[in-house]
């Protein structure tokens, strides 16, 4: 591989281990590196666990959040829609962990912001694949425009139903059987 991309190898490992840090890929000793597959309980169990890590991160940005944020947040919310528009599959899952990604960041937690990006990022990157495979259809992506709505009222209650209907109509296929609010 090093050598196709006109690399040295230390480059490669270290790329490797970063894609393993964020659990993109899994290395096995002796054996190789191989491209993390996803079962539908580990998908689920991520998506519990980031649900209930999205609805502290909402109540958290609350009352810090800006107008400049949530211009920034509807910026972000257009270009998601934009990409489903013109089926730009990996364009979608980017816009769509930006969004989030700016909550978290807004929230004022470090902690649970790298938390939320490690749980949350593998799911984002197949996200990706599962559209362009037609696994799953990025027309059903629920709007964000709700979830910004709430943040504007920086109601921490409003907040997290918001992001709790969010997360579970997105994923209700694999989230079932939690209960929708």
């Amino acid at each position: 591989m090093a050598k196709s991309m006109g690399v040295s190898q230390s480059t490669i490992r270290e790329a490797l281990g970063l894609l393993e840090n964020v659990g993109l890929v899994v290395r096995q000793p002796n054996r190789g590196t191989n491209v993390t597959k996803l079962s539908n309980k580990e998908t689920g169990d991520r998506l519990r666990i980031r649900l209930a890590l999205e609805e502290l991160a909402m109540a958290a940005a609350c009352p810090l959040i800006t107008a400049q944020d949530l211009a920034e947040l509807e910026y972000l919310s257009r270009a998601i829609t934009t990409a489903i528009e013109r089926n730009l599959y990996y364009e979608i899952s980017q816009a769509d962990l930006a969004f989030h990604r700016r909550i978290w960041l807004i929230a004022g937690n470090p902690v649970l912001e790298r938390t939320l990006h490690s749980i949350s990022l593998p799911l984002f990157a197949f996200l990706g694949v599962f559209h362009k495979s037609q696994l799953v259809n990025p027309a059903d992506a629920q709007p964000h425009d709700e979830l910004i709505r709430a943040l504007a009222t920086r109601d921490q209650d409003t907040s997290r139903l918001a992001i709790r209907k969010h997360i579970l109509l997105s994923h209700s296929s694999i989230l079932n059987p939690v209960e929708t609010p």
